[in-house]
């Protein structure tokens, strides 16, 4: 840390105006010019990179080149010691951040916000210059009125870096992280910085995150996988309008956002101007400084239901609650994949696979039924027929059986029994309100048990299915023997009654020993320890709930949800466990 009265270059520290993750910023003077500029000191750490230097040069002149009245432009780079450091202009003012905390800004002024904000980036994504970390504490709002974004493409410097820090490191604030950026992926697009320019509106209008958590990691997964609360739900002044651009803004499939930050501002001014909305509540502030004191026990998205499934049909749907369908996509296994997509598209996804496994077994009976229609009528016409013709259509029937019984279990009716299975186990142990109740994990460990009974169920039949068509085929080749050669010994009622046997003990497995009563005492307590589930079924508020404790001796998030100082050493690793654990589950 430098000390005040301290000179760096031509510089004299005179104060420090803010620290944070990557960066300490403090007010200095330059004599020779006489005017005071912003001097932001990259994080000391940032030396175990021994490309760290020459790249800041690089990024710090594709930055400086960006010229635009909304942008805090850079005027001088340089080094002190190894240690890099930007001189920006300094702004006379506040952060929006600092703003916010206050009270939210009035209508007029976030309208003021988005336009120049908006305006900012467009010019630099035209550029091809993104900034990585959009959020209020970078935006600042002068006493002259005029507002700026500063600090772009710091976080690109620390994310292309090879220490021990950089590498593997997410990059962005946590509570502003578009869903593409939290999983590292090196190469994001403008769409990241709208979204997280959208996370930025929502905050503002409705007075609150659209995603609040305790920790980092639980922050970053709500916004890879959870649908944002309505807005109008939470602010019952906003218009639906306003409903649709915020989320909108907030799509996790970047294509499904708005593509230009005008484009955001522009489509927000028109839902404020045909709705009539002249104003809003200055008291919307208290809704986040409340929720900051609330710790949320149950982990779900807070959409309204629009058509849900039959599965939730008869159970009443309190103000706020998730959609059935945004809640149970996460209990497929097969479709975690797409958790990230928006809901319609999902199901898109979901029916065409479904489809295309009943064109497979189409493809595979189409061929079965031309192939053996030929041979065995050209045998009857040829007069040369004979029960040995039928071995090849009985064992390849065999298959065919077992890929049509897999297709049956997994499309159309038997789909449907498996949820309506489901519901029923649920609706036993926690009552009518089971969706609304139970986190994630509660329901994808009790989906695991009832998935895990209909694949028994669907083994089971192709077993069947198979003992019968191989059977048939052995006793077709015994009596077609015994007709040409004399009749011998039954020797088909060997392996058929040693199968059998094997057949009946595969039943008795599946319908008695291994229902899923069998486990569900060990699930329910498992399941009741982890969600909060009292004897009674309802979840119930915890007494008391720790923050997750710092491994470095700090705290993981400020009250605001950004990153602190202790948070650099540590989120390197613990990010590559997550991301680790979240591409198991996206590859199974």
């Amino acid at each position: 840390m430098l000390e005040i009265g301290q000179t760096i270059g031509v510089y004299q520290i005179e104060s420090m105006l803010g620290m944070g993750g990557m960066a300490t910023v403090y007010r200095a003077y330059h004599p020779a010019l006489d005017r005071y500029v912003a001097l932001k000191m990259m994080h000391p750490l940032f030396q175990q990179d021994e490309g760290f230097l020459s790249r800041f040069t690089r990024e710090a002149r594709i930055v400086a080149k960006l010229e635009h009245p909304n942008i805090v432009p850079i005027y001088d780079f340089n080094e002190n010691n190894g240690q890099p450091y930007l001189v920006m202009k300094y702004i006379d003012g506040k952060t929006l951040k600092q703003v916010m905390d206050n009270s939210p800004p009035n209508l007029q002024r976030i309208l003021q916000i988005m336009r120049q904000v908006a305006n900012a980036l467009d010019y630099a994504h035209q550029r091809g210059v993104l900034h990585r970390d959009v959020k209020p504490s970078n935006v600042l709002l002068s006493h002259d009125d005029q507002i700026y974004l500063t600090d772009f493409g710091l976080a690109r410097l620390v994310q292309a870096g090879d220490s021990s820090m950089s590498a593997g490191m997410i990059v962005g604030t946590p509570n502003y992280i578009s869903p593409e950026q939290a999983f590292g992926e090196a190469e994001v697009g403008a769409e990241s910085d709208l979204y997280s320019l959208a996370v930025m509106l929502y905050e503002m209008v409705v007075g609150q995150l659209p995603f609040v958590a305790n920790s980092a990691m639980a922050t970053i997964h709500k916004h890879i996988y959870e649908v944002p609360p309505l807005p109008s739900s939470i602010n019952n002044e906003l218009p639906s309008l306003l409903d649709e651009v915020l989320l909108k803004g907030l799509e996790k499939a970047p294509a499904d956002r708005y593509q230009r930050a005008s484009d955001l501002a522009q489509a927000f001014e028109h839902a404020i101007e045909v709705s009539g909305l002249r104003a809003l509540s200055p008291d919307r502030s208290q809704i986040k400084r409340n929720n900051r004191q609330t710790v949320s026990t149950v982990n779900a998205p807070s959409v309204p239901p629009a058509q849900p499934f039959s599965l939730v049909d008869a159970v009443e749907k309190p103000k706020r609650q998730p959609s059935p369908d945004q809640r149970l996509i996460f209990l497929l296994d097969d479709e975690q994949k797409w958790a990230h997509l928006p809901m319609e598209e999902i199901l898109r996804r979901r029916l065409k696979n479904q489809r295309d496994q009943m064109f497979g077994l189409l493809g595979h009976a189409l061929p079965y039924a031309m192939v053996n229609s030929i041979v065995m009528i050209g045998s009857i016409v040829e007069h040369e027929f004979s029960l040995y013709m039928l071995v090849t259509p009985l064992a390849w029937g065999a298959g065919l059986a077992a890929h049509a019984t897999a297709t049956y279990f997994s499309t159309g009716h038997m789909t449907k029994r498996i949820y309506s299975y489901f519901e029923t186990q649920m609706q036993e142990r926690y009552g009518q309100d089971w969706l609304y109740n139970s986190q994630e994990k509660v329901l994808q460990d009790h989906w695991k048990v009832a998935q895990e009974f209909f694949d028994q169920m669907m083994g089971f039949w192709i077993h069947a299915m198979v003992f019968l068509l191989i059977n048939l085929m052995l006793w077709n080749i015994w009596l077609a023997t015994s007709l040409s050669e004399g009749f011998h010994v039954m020797w088909p009622l060997f392996p058929g009654l040693g199968w059998g046997m094997g057949l009946l003990a595969h039943g008795f497995h599946t319908f008695y020993s291994k229902q899923p009563s069998g486990d569900r005492k060990q699930l329910d307590a498992e399941v009741a320890f982890m969600s909060g589930f009292g004897s009674s079924g309802q979840l119930e508020k915890p007494k008391h709930v720790s923050p997750p404790p710092a491994s470095h001796g700090g705290v993981r998030l400020s009250a605001d949800g950004e990153l602190t100082d202790s948070m650099v050493t540590e989120f390197s690793d613990d990010f590559q466990h997550i991301k680790h654990e979240s591409e198991g589950m996206i590859q199974s």
